[in-house]
């Protein structure tokens, strides 16, 4: 696929690309907004987010996450992969609201229903599923 002069292989099935891009520039082609460096160990990534645990088996050692708006959920409390966030801005998209959210000094987008009712500066919580986290290869 092509966007611009800017050319992207994509291995594989559309969806896979899509939900477990292989690269930075895969995602962003793809629309991903969500990116945050961490070093691995076992099944765990030390970000600036927290200790997040991630399903995939790349190497120990630095690297970069990534994971769709739509995949984050709000949920009422912390647990796994749950992460306190200050709502910093949100859009009315007919289907759903995108919100920018700041997480320990990082900016993280995610999508919510539109019958929610939170608002800009409110602190909600955020899960970061597991099995839709994805590593990324670094160059």
């Amino acid at each position: 696929a092509s966007r611009g002069n800017l050319l992207v292989p994509l291995r594989g099935r559309l969806a896979t690309s899509f939900e477990q891009p292989r690269d930075e520039t895969v995602a962003r082609f793809m629309g991903g907004v969500n990116f945050v460096d961490g070093i691995k160990r076992g099944r765990h990534i030390e970000t600036a987010l927290g200790r997040l645990e991630v399903l995939t088996h790349c190497p120990n050692g630095p690297v970069r996450l990534t994971i769709r708006p739509e995949a984050m959920r709000m949920v009422n409390e912390p647990g796994m992969n749950t992460v306190q966030a200050r709502i910093t801005k949100q859009s009315y998209l007919g289907t759903h609201k995108r919100c920018c959210c700041n997480v320990n000094g990082l900016e993280l987008q995610f999508n919510a229903e539109t019958s929610s009712r939170h608002a800009v500066n409110e602190e909600v919580f955020l899960q970061l599923p597991t099995e839709r986290l994805w590593t990324l290869e670094t160059r």
